[in-house]
């Protein structure tokens, strides 16, 4: 993974999906982008797997998710399914009722917006990314 390539989403957005088997992991998640107000720094978040990177531009906070994200799923797959199962319930996952295997969680509220940040006016930004 170099980096995360982001897709633009429509406002609507339902929530992530991560699909966990022996042999893979593999899932669509949200990517919030945002500029803060306080510090100027660019945020980028995938809010589901409380996951985030900052810098000076999108691109290098875009990389900076990357490297989270990939040092995420590697401490993932250092674990047994039943264990990362658990680590899944535990940040608000939840199993899809038809397949067992597939997991979603809500990353934003009902109205697709973010709750206590500090947001530069018409930065918020939503993508979405396949891992």
């Amino acid at each position: 993974m170099t980096y995360l390539e982001l897709t633009r989403l429509p406002n609507q957005i339902a929530h992530d999906t991560f699909r966990l088997t022996n042999k893979e992991m593999a899932g669509q998640f949200v990517v919030t982008s945002f500029q803060d107000a306080d510090t100027k720094q660019y945020i980028v978040m995938i809010q589901s797997f409380h996951l985030s990177g900052y810098g000076e531009t999108k691109e290098k906070a875009a990389q900076m998710l990357t490297e989270s994200l990939r040092d995420f799923f590697s401490y993932l797959k250092s674990h047994p399914v039943k264990q990362v199962k658990k680590i899944l319930y535990e940040m608000g996952w939840k199993t899809d009722k038809w397949h067992n295997k597939q997991f979603s969680n809500v990353s934003v509220d009902k109205d697709g917006q973010l709750q206590g940040l500090n947001i530069v006016e018409n930065s918020f930004e939503q993508y979405a990314v396949t891992a």
